[in-house]
């Protein structure tokens, strides 16, 4: 047996790896709190998109004819409207065309 030691058991390789090994794992925990920064950022805008979504919601309850506003919250689109809300629909749109 040999008593010198292969290139790859050398004490400076192991350093080496170490401080590759430490980098890497600064790198993640980098890379993690940055994937938790952003997640929160993207809550947060989602919690705000929501409030501004059920405000919006409560507007229109007022002033959107029941038949329109329950197709509107439920997702469920009905192809015909009462003659009423016919007319409020046009209404709406020739005030919007007006400004």
């Amino acid at each position: 047996m040999s008593d010198t030691t292969p290139a790859s058991g050398e004490p400076g390789d192991a350093r080496h790896e170490m401080e590759r090994l430490r980098q890497e794992l600064r790198d993640l925990r980098i890379m993690y709190e940055n994937t938790v920064d952003h997640g929160t950022i993207i809550e947060d805008e989602l919690e705000e998109k929501n409030l501004r979504i059920n405000s919006l919601l409560a507007l229109m309850r007022t002033y959107v004819p029941s038949q329109v506003y329950d197709s509107i919250e439920t997702g469920k689109l009905t192809p015909q409207l009462t003659p009423q809300a016919h007319d409020v629909l046009l209404r709406h749109r020739g005030l919007h065309q007006c400004h």
